[in-house]
This record gives structure tokens, sequence and C-alpha cells, in this order.
């Protein structure tokens, strides 16, 4: 009964994470990559209600496993490492969904934006990424 005790524990441990931190960091990264295409209020709140259903599922079936292994089999000392790999493999999933919607996006939408704005929307991303280099 101890392993199952010590299952229970970490899938409670994963749900938790999963259903209250999940929503919340899909939502902050869909409203930045909103910031980011310079898009108004109305548009990004649109981008989040679209992307929703699609990337919760897929965070679920992505980040649920891995917490499990993580909590139940990966030793302490690899946790990092573990989760930072698992990491890049999710950031390519969360790109290659945020490039199908500016696809579609961009079949039906009217032409870019001026250079001027695209410039504006650099530097914004240079000023907030200042203190990293």
């Amino acid at each position: 009964w101890q392993g199952f005790e010590q299952f229970s524990h970490v899938a409670e441990r994963v749900m938790m994470d999963q259903l209250l931190s999940g929503p919340i960091n899909l939502v902050l990264f869909l409203a930045w990559m909103s910031y980011l295409e310079d898009y108004d209020a109305e548009k990004a709140i649109q981008k989040v209600k679209t992307a929703m259903p699609t990337l919760y599922p897929k965070s679920l079936v992505t980040w649920v496993p891995v917490h499990m292994l993580t909590f139940s089999v990966i030793p302490d000392e690899y946790r990092v490492l573990w989760i930072g790999l698992v990491s890049i493999l999710w950031g390519a999933v969360l790109s290659a969904t945020a490039s199908e919607e500016v696809a579609a996006d961009a079949a039906t939408a009217a032409p870019l934006p001026s250079p001027s704005r695209r410039i504006k929307a650099f530097a914004r991303l240079a000023r907030s990424n200042s203190g990293v280099f």
C-alpha cells in the first residue's frame, strides 16, 4: 500500500499543478505573444479563446506524464535537466502552434503593419530583455 500512497500523493500534486498553474501559464504565454505581435486587447483575447482548446489538452498530455515520472522515478539530481529537456520540446510545440495560428491569420489578415510598427515592437522586446544579456 505504500506504493499506492506515494502514487496517490504524486498524482494529487501533478493534478493540482496542471489544473491551477497550467491554464494560467498558457494564458500568460498567449498574452505575451499577442503583445509581441502588436495585437490590440480584443484580438489578444480572441487569440487566447481560440488557442486554449488546442493548447491545454496538449499541455495535459505532455506535462502530466512528465511530472508523474519526475516526482516518482527521476532522481532529484537529474530533475532540473529532465524538465529542461522536456521544456525545450514543449517550447517547440508552442512555437508550432503559434506559427499555425500566424499562418491562418495571414491568410485572412490585412497587409503587414508598417515597418515603423514592427520596429517599435522589436524595440519593446529589446527593452524588456535588456537585463538578460
